[in-house]
């Protein structure tokens, strides 16, 4: 789903995330659902000939589909469905006032388990500060499926019920953990939350 001009076709050996089979197109801010369809991030199209432009058109996870966030985020004249409790979390097209308007229902609050592997070894002051996003990427926090998500925007860290992004001092770390920040997820459980221990001296 997303904008776009151009003739889209779909074949039984044509198959793409987000149209089966393009010819002379411009397409924009255009999404299709990574995990119903079977189709990765860069397989939207099936096939393509002629001139095609393609911006910002990617795959989304099931959980990404379903968030005002992604559509807004891209540029769409979007908003929340309120009146709306049913199951079905896809951006839909209706009339309102005589005027097409793209509606998505405030989706599902999505539990998320993250894991934050304790770190071997010990680290010697540097002279600046240790980023805990260089030890721990959004993979291997999250899982594969949010490999995209940003720190400060969609997560953080925190320690001692303050958010951090880096340690300078000297000393062992432990129970540090995440916040959530993206809108309709929430933690489910937590892995280990342990730091190695820094050191302004090491023997």
């Amino acid at each position: 789903m997303g904008n776009n001009t151009g003739t889209g076709t779909g074949m039984v050996n044509n198959v793409g995330g987000f149209v089966g089979a393009v010819e002379g197109a411009s397409i924009s801010d255009s999404f299709w659902d990574t995990q119903t369809s079977g189709k990765d991030a860069s397989s939207g199209i099936g096939s393509q000939s002629g001139t095609i432009t393609l911006t910002n058109v990617t795959g989304k996870s099931t959980a990404e589909m379903n968030q005002l966030a992604t559509f807004s985020a891209a540029g769409w004249d979007i908003a929340e469905d309120v009146a709306d409790t049913g199951s079905n979390y896809y951006p839909r097209l209706k009339l309102a006032n005589g005027s097409p308007l793209w509606l998505i229902t405030a989706g599902p609050i999505t539990p998320l388990n993250y894991t934050l592997s304790a770190l071997g070894g010990t680290y010697v002051y540097k002279g600046n500060g240790y980023l805990l996003n260089d030890y721990w990427s959004e993979s291997s926090i999250f899982g594969a499926t949010y490999n995209g998500w940003t720190l400060g925007t969609d997560y953080s860290f925190q320690y001692g019920g303050n958010t951090v992004t880096d340690f300078i001092n000297a000393g062992t770390y432990s129970g540090i953990d995440i916040n959530i920040l993206k809108s309709r997820f929430t933690v489910a459980g937590t892995g280990i939350v342990c730091l190695a221990h820094f050191c302004s001296n090491c023997a």
